[in-house]
């Protein structure tokens, strides 16, 4: 398909500008023009990003224990039916912040990435994915493990040892994601019914569109109008960046949480189905058709899916050993001890099934190399014959 070595060759984006003091220079590789932007200037970009991204974590984990240490006062320091009720609904607001600050931050790291200027898409990409994840990982996963190994030592769980907890936030997440899923699933009817409500507010919107559209309905619109001029009135396609982040945090839901509560992975295979549906639906009939882009590898999802293997093996030791009640008669010490012998075992069948398991096919690869023969041999005029 063309995407072989696709990186050495990839073209600028269009929105790579140079530097102000320097926006052009003669390449030291190719002896031809080309535009400019100096590492360092990048670097201190990169940095300024990285103290960011770093404040907003800290700031993260502050509100998630505020709501820990709020769940704490209505369920054991105040009295009344009204207040448990407030705590228990506690782990449904730790599931709402998740996408709360995952809308917001969705924003920022678009300008941080953006201030950074990087050549070429993938590059960009990649470097959109690090900053999304360092923040996305905390966001999704820190109030569960707060939850799963000091809560009980910071606050109070309920049964003693948080599992009952654990689940009652699962249930939560799970349950925001499923709506969203929803909602964005009957988005066209919920955007009728407004219309239909309140047509003020729809006219007001659809006139805030811009002059053009005016001008072309001045005659009153075709009969029926072709597909394409249809499909230019939809919203541009996103992309794929963000279905690949839902995945991902899927994936490490599933992967380091189950031992919390057993229907997870029932349910994340029910949001996929759900999910597979629903942006069927937004790509044939809520946006323009995608325009298709060229890419070597899946980039840096491979590697944080693969970062996400590793994790699950000490949060599912971790759970067993300190979360839950088997190794309730032994001592903190051999706890430890059993934590740390369970986790290289763990890690060890992990790498000894990777290991067994060929990356690329063996046919694959042969085809592989016989196409490098075969470009070697007639455009490079390459031969290497045994015959001397």
């Amino acid at each position: 398909w063309g995407t072989r070595n696709f990186e050495e060759d990839e073209v600028d984006r269009p929105q790579f500008v140079g530097d102000e003091a320097q926006p052009r220079r003669i390449s030291p590789i190719t002896n031809q023009n080309e535009t400019y932007y100096p590492p360092a200037r990048r670097a201190r970009t990169q940095a300024l990003s990285c103290v960011l991204i770093l404040a907003a974590i800290i700031v993260l984990n502050i509100i998630i224990l505020g709501i820990f240490n709020a769940e704490y006062v209505l369920e054991y320091k105040l009295n009344g039916t009204v207040f448990y009720a407030l705590g228990e609904s506690m782990s449904l607001v730790q599931a709402v912040l998740i996408q709360i600050m995952s809308y917001f931050y969705g924003m920022a790291v678009v300008v941080l990435n953006d201030a950074e200027n990087y050549r070429t898409q993938t590059s960009y990409e990649n470097a959109m994915i690090i900053k999304k994840f360092a923040f996305e990982i905390f966001n999704n996963f820190s109030a569960l493990a707060i939850t799963a190994f000091f809560k009980n030592s910071l606050f109070e769980c309920t049964d003693g040892n948080c599992l009952s907890d654990l689940e009652e936030l699962l249930w939560s997440i799970m349950g925001t994601r499923y709506a969203l899923n929803f909602v964005a699933a009957f988005s066209a009817p919920i955007k009728r019914a407004v219309a239909y409500v309140m047509p003020a507010a729809a006219a007001e919107a659809n006139d805030s569109d811009g002059s053009d559209d005016e001008e072309a309905d001045a005659d009153g619109p075709p009969a029926e109008a072709p597909r394409f001029e249809a499909e230019l009135q939809l919203d541009e396609f996103e992309g794929m960046f963000d279905d690949y982040a839902e995945i991902v945090l899927q994936m490490g839901l599933v992967a380091l949480f189950t031992l919390g509560w057993y229907l997870v992975p029932l349910l994340a295979a029910g949001e996929i189905l759900l999910q597979i549906r629903v942006d069927a639906h937004k790509m044939t009939s809520q946006a323009q058709r995608p325009n298709p882009m060229p890419a070597e590898s899946v980039g840096s999802w491979g590697v944080l899916m693969e970062s996400m293997g590793f994790l699950a093996v000490f949060m599912n030791a971790g759970i067993v050993v300190f979360t839950t009640d088997s190794l309730g008669a032994y001592s903190l010490l051999q706890r430890w001890i059993v934590f740390f012998v369970l986790e290289q075992v763990l890690l060890a069948l992990k790498v000894a099934v990777h290991a067994a398991i060929d990356d690329e096919p063996t046919e694959l690869g042969e085809l592989k190399r016989r196409q490098t023969h075969v470009v070697n041999r007639h455009k490079n005029v390459f031969f290497d014959d045994d015959d001397g």
